[in-house]
């Protein structure tokens, strides 16, 4: 007992009973909040919840979909389509200089065997310049049946020389007198329609013997406008509820995943996206023939959600019916963080960057790992936005902005620069034009005093605008519509007296806050059409070469289009013989001249 009070005894010292101070409720228990808080921040929140856990459903179905072939290897790059079945494949063990020896008896063969009746013969020996050689395969269901391959290295726009193929052996070679421009494959029909073909760009060739080794040439299907779309949670996308068209909404597609076949290179369209249900947001952007990036959906509940948090940090008040950019930044197909981006042509105004949780952050000054940037409020009209981190430029991109609706672009770039060459000339003559050029993405004006001159960007699709002011006041100035894809710039200068000669001939009325729109083209035989349908098509004037005025289209000519509305247009060119289609895009503003060529 005595034991007992002497272990009690100091325990009362101890303990203290807990005191309430007046007016303090102390909850043990966590409150549950059983309505929810109908504020901007807390919707945003909501659906960055449903993204981020769409995300990590996405991830994980496709860690079960890795797991489950985990034991089939991979032998090529190219995607095949469903896999139907799952085979064991033998680890194969290749001794490497036993298979070059192998491939070196086969093209010593090849190049000392006679021709044979087959559709293209072995190749012969080329005695000048480099010769490049490399695989030559089909895909896509692209097959030969009397149809004609041609092999032909293009630089500037220009078939420079003529290869061969081998379809038994699946090789080509060409002799190129400059490891410039891109290697050209094309299977044609009797009528010149094309079938299937493939072009890569000529650099870092290593030397096989006597040799180069080139890139491998997959001919599948002709370069179409496709949207590549997808949510901004998952890659699927359901297209129930989803209305797809190009050319301004001239052209409906059945689905989002359908493509527009048979468009020229360096063509450009205008595509919308719109959902019937309003789940989806409005969605814009412009396309480029076989453009490799992705049009992102974003739910309509996440841009309100967006827009309202940012009006809420930043105490303003967006204006109504204005337009919204959601960009994103990518090298080499992956998001770039720490990069920022700059409104070239409307520097003042201010883009935000979406945080890991996909929420825009007036703080931040930098893209985080997803590389997306939003900026809201605009005006319709045309944008040109740089991407850069530090001092080093990342790539360019055109943004067009329409009321009540996103305008989505990827600033796609890679980590290789390509080198433009760019040209000034008279239109009609040819001769050299000095001029200076403002190219967006490019720090300093640029003079262009003999006969050419070379630029270096990162871009590899998409379309901006050059700003085009001769030195000489005879010549116009003007907007040249640019393709980011071209390996050159090459500018027609035209005579204001031309214009002048032009309406005074055919008597066309200038309309006031109208723009006049020149295409030049080496293609005979072809429609115009604009996807405005009030244009009048009498406003159209073609010209030969020299600059005469002709009653049709003629080889190597163009039209002058005048009287062109403010707004998004587009300018549509069909080849009536082998129904291809050249087109190109743009942002058409009061008294400005515009100018592009029609061409791959």
């Amino acid at each position: 007992m005595a034991y007992l009070l002497a272990f009690l005894l100091p325990l009362t010292f101890l303990y203290s009973p807990k005191i309430e101070k007046s007016n303090i409720v102390m909850v043990t228990k966590p409150l549950t909040i059983t309505q929810e808080r109908n504020t901007p921040a807390y919707n945003l929140f909501q659906q960055s919840q449903i993204i981020q856990k769409n995300l990590q459903m996405a991830k994980q179905q496709e860690l079960r979909e890795l797991a489950s072939y985990s034991h089939v290897v991979q032998l090529s790059t190219e995607n095949t389509g469903e896999i139907t079945a799952v085979a064991s494949v033998a680890e194969i063990k290749i001794d490497k200089a036993e298979l070059n020896a192998e491939a070196d008896r086969q093209l010593q063969a090849m190049m000392m065997a006679k021709p044979q009746n087959s559709v293209t013969p072995a190749f012969s020996q080329m005695s000048e310049g480099a010769v490049i050689r490399g695989q030559f395969e089909l895909k896509d269901g692209v097959g030969i049946v009397d149809h004609l391959v041609v092999l032909k290295r293009v630089f500037e726009g220009q078939s420079i020389e003529v290869g061969q193929v081998d379809l038994r052996l699946g090789l080509y070679q060409i002799a190129v007198g400059a490891f410039e421009g891109e290697i050209v494959a094309e299977v044609k029909d009797i009528s010149g329609l094309l079938i299937g073909e493939d072009r890569q760009k000529i650099y870092n060739l290593k030397r096989a013997g006597q040799f180069f080794e080139g890139p491998t040439l997959r001919l599948g299907h002709p370069s179409a406008f496709a949207f590549n779309a997808r949510s901004v949670d998952t890659r699927k996308i359901n297209d129930t509820n989803l209305q797809a068209s190009f050319f301004s909404g001239h052209f409906d597609l059945k689905k989002t995943g359908d493509v527009y076949p048979n468009v020229a290179r360096h063509s450009s369209t205008l595509g919308f996206i719109k959902d019937s249900t309003n789940s989806v947001a409005s969605t814009l952007t412009v396309r480029s023939s076989a453009d490799r990036s992705d049009t992102v959906l974003f739910s309509r509940k996440w841009v309100e959600g967006a827009v309202d948090y940012l009006s809420e940090q930043l105490q303003i008040q967006f204006l109504p019916e204005t337009g919204i950019i959601i960009g994103r930044i990518l090298v080499d197909g992956k998001p770039v963080q720490g990069a920022q981006v700059m409104i070239e042509n409307q520097p003042g105004l201010e883009p935000y960057y979406l945080d890991q949780f996909l929420i825009p952050q007036q703080n931040q000054n930098q893209s985080s790992d997803n590389g997306y940037f939003i900026i809201p409020g605009l005006n319709e009209g045309v944008y040109e936005i740089s991407a850069f981190i530090g001092d080093r430029k990342l790539g360019t991109q055109q943004y067009m902005v329409a009321t009540d609706t996103v305008s989505y672009q990827e600033i796609f770039t890679s980590g290789l620069p390509s080198s433009v060459i760019a040209r000034s000339f008279d239109a009609f003559t040819g001769e050299q034009i000095q001029t200076e050029l403002m190219i967006p993405g490019q720090t300093d004006i640029l003079s262009l005093e003999t006969d050419m001159l070379r630029y270096r960007h990162n871009a590899q699709s998409g379309l901006t605008e050059v700003v085009n002011r001769p030195l000489i006041r005879d010549y116009a100035a003007y907007v040249y519509i640019q393709s980011l894809d071209k390996d050159h710039l090459h500018l027609p200068q035209v005579k204001e007296a031309f214009l002048e000669y032009v309406q005074a001939q055919t008597q066309i009325q200038i309309e006031p806050d109208t723009s006049t729109f020149i295409g030049f083209t080496p293609y005979n035989y072809f429609d115009v059409h604009t996807t405005d349908e009030t244009y009048n098509p009498a406003h159209i004037v073609y010209f030969d070469q020299a600059g005469n005025l002709v009653p049709k289209q003629v080889i190597g000519g163009g039209f002058v289009a005048f009287n062109i509305k403010q707004g998004i247009q587009e300018f549509i060119l069909q080849d009536q013989k082998t129904e291809r289609s050249f087109s190109t895009v743009f942002y058409s503003r009061p008294s400005v001249l515009f100018v592009t060529h029609f061409a791959e």
